[in-house]
């Protein structure tokens, strides 16, 4: 349901089976196979210039979870997840950007799988995908688009230089949080195929990850 011309209210019920075997990892990562049945509702409000580093406006999405089956455990639980993202332009061309994410989780202890996960792009960049699993989660961050030019018109838009730092914890309880923190640089640019960008970051104690990565490449969704 569209409220106006930047905001929108969503629910729905969403069921089926899923089946999960794992072929290498940690045995943290269980093998489950049965029913996951889940309820959500969701307001997003969208006044951002453009999917790909806007001179302006404001991302933000508020959403509820009810998962009242999974295929792990018995018992229902529930959880509330905001993201948001600002974007304001510099100079004659340039952006700045900031964003924050929160989420926590109701109800009986959430198995692994549901957990909320940290690492990967502007999600603590320096560390592993999913690196980090909590109940709970905080995360922010900010960074830096100089723009260098543009490609020909017939081969897409502008090319950036990227600057971002992010900082976040993923934990069970209060007292577990235990702070990270990433800084990562790169490039990026719009092209006729989409979104482009090659990036490394690194983390607070000195580990390093190379992205090359097509589709949306700043925080923007």
């Amino acid at each position: 349901m569209r409220l106006n011309a930047d905001t929108e209210l969503r629910a729905g019920y969403v069921f089926g089976r899923v089946d999960v075997e794992r072929g290498i990892g940690a045995a943290i990562l269980p093998e489950f196979a049965g029913l996951e049945r889940r309820s959500h509702i969701l307001l997003r409000h969208d006044s951002q210039t453009s999917p790909f580093a806007p001179s302006k406006g404001l991302l933000a999405v508020v959403e509820y979870s009810y998962w009242d089956r999974n295929p792990i455990r018995e018992g229902s639980f529930g959880q509330l997840d905001a993201r948001s993202s600002v974007f304001h332009a510099v100079g004659r061309g340039d952006r700045i950007f900031a964003h924050f994410s929160a989420g926590t989780s109701f109800g009986t202890h959430v198995p692994v799988p549901y957990k909320f996960a940290l690492g990967g792009l502007y999600r603590l960049s320096g560390y592993e995908n999913d690196q980090f699993r909590g109940d709970n989660y905080l995360l922010a961050g900010a960074g830096y688009l100089r723009r260098l030019g543009r490609l020909p018109d017939l081969l897409g838009g502008p090319i950036y230089a990227t600057l971002a730092i992010d900082v976040g914890s993923a934990f069970d309880t209060w007292d577990a949080a235990r702070g990270r923190a990433s800084l990562g640089g790169g490039i990026a640019m719009d092209t006729l195929i989409g979104p482009v960008s090659a990036q490394i970051s690194f983390d607070k104690d000195g580990g390093s990850r190379f992205y090359f990565l097509m589709g949306r490449t700043v925080p923007v969704r």
